[in-house]
């Protein structure tokens, strides 16, 4: 039951974010950070094997010189999945429609539909308080598991 009302509420709050953003919300694995917070992303199959797309992470962070925070950030493009279920690299992400701070992202898709890895964002994460102000939110560890399909879905698939 934890896990429906933590999914449900995280998708509530997506939902939103990413309707500003114009982002695509990702509904297969979702899970907690260490730090607090929470990730997702979808695994798609294409013609060359699996790729982890839509990645998104609502993240802590502390600024030079500034207040620390949380915002979401949707990381650019997506990663090849290897044979042996890891996936990562470094890229850019949005956090608000106008920042680009750079992204690390490092994950393996494990047995019984769990995933784990790290993730670190840094460069301009509060754009709206702290414009300018460099960022970063350290090297997080995190968890997802795939989430059920809808029913309508399901019924529709």
């Amino acid at each position: 039951m934890k896990r429906l009302l933590f999914s449900f509420a995280l998708a509530s709050l997506l939902l939103g974010v990413a309707g500003a953003h114009g982002a695509t919300v990702p509904t297969d694995y979702t899970g907690p950070m260490d730090e607090g917070g929470a990730m997702g992303f979808d695994v798609k199959r294409t013609n060359h094997g699996k790729r982890v797309k839509h990645v998104y992470a609502e993240i802590q962070f502390e600024c030079e010189g500034g207040d620390p925070g949380t915002n979401i950030a949707f990381l650019d493009g997506g990663f090849h999945v290897a044979k042996d279920g890891t996936f990562g690299g470094r890229t850019t992400s949005t956090v608000q429609p106008f920042t680009d701070p750079r992204a690390q992202l490092r994950g393996k898709l494990k047995r019984h539909h769990r995933a784990s890895g790290t993730i670190r964002v840094h460069g301009e994460l509060d754009p709206g308080d702290q414009p300018g102000a460099r960022c970063d939110t350290g090297t997080v560890h995190w968890t997802a598991e795939k989430q059920e399909p809808h029913r309508a879905h399901a019924a529709s698939g």
